[in-house]
Parts: C-alpha cells; structure tokens; sequence
C-alpha cells in the first residue's frame, strides 16, 4: 500500500479545487465595492463513504468559498408618470440649476 498523500487524490483535484478558490477569494479581495476589512474564507472537504466491508471508498471533494458581499448603495430619486409611463429620475427636472440661471442672464444681456 502506498502511502495517503491528499495532492494525488483524484489526480490533484483538491490543490485544482483549493487554488480555484483562493483566486475567487483574491479577486474578491481587490474587489473595491466590497469591504477590505471581511474575512473571506476557502474550505475544501473531503468526503469520504465506505463499503460496508470498509475494503473500498467512495470519494467527493469539495470547495466551497464565503466572499464578501459588494456593498450597498443608496441613493434618491423622484418617481413620476411620463407620457402615461412610469418614471425614475435621480434629479428634479423641475430644479433651477446654475447653467440655467447663466443662460437667463445670458439672454437679458442682448
């Protein structure tokens, strides 16, 4: 019998499955919509069901991941009917901006 080594097991699926979600969690990582600060977590399982002359096992490897979720954003905007259509807008159309103030000096001066 040779020796149990986890690399060969399954023709290296496990260092396939491990290096598959460190990169997740990396990418995760330099994800800037998330918070630097969660820990982000790689599990790989191995699991392992034997015959009941426990001669032979059956084997599932598993990787699983827990990442950081991409952060809330909030913000407001005005609900309307346009046209018999419901609307969103994130300013009021109805505001006097600054470009429009200037636009009207702009046309008394001529």
């Amino acid at each position: 019998m040779e020796k149990v080594d986890a690399g060969q097991l399954g023709g290296g699926a496990i260092i396939e499955l491990f290096n598959k979600g460190l990169e997740e969690a990396i990418k995760n990582i330099q994800d800037l919509n998330t918070r630097a600060q969660t820990v982000r977590t790689v599990t790989v399982t191995v699991k392992l069901t034997p015959d009941a002359n426990r001669e032979f096992v059956q084997y599932a490897l598993e990787m699983r991941t827990k990442l950081a979720p991409v952060r809330e954003f909030e913000g407001t905007a005005m609900v309307g009917v346009k046209n018999g259509t419901p609307v969103l807008l994130e300013h009021n159309p109805n505001q006097i901006t600054i470009e429009n103030i200037l636009q009207q000096k702009g046309g008394e001066n001529k």
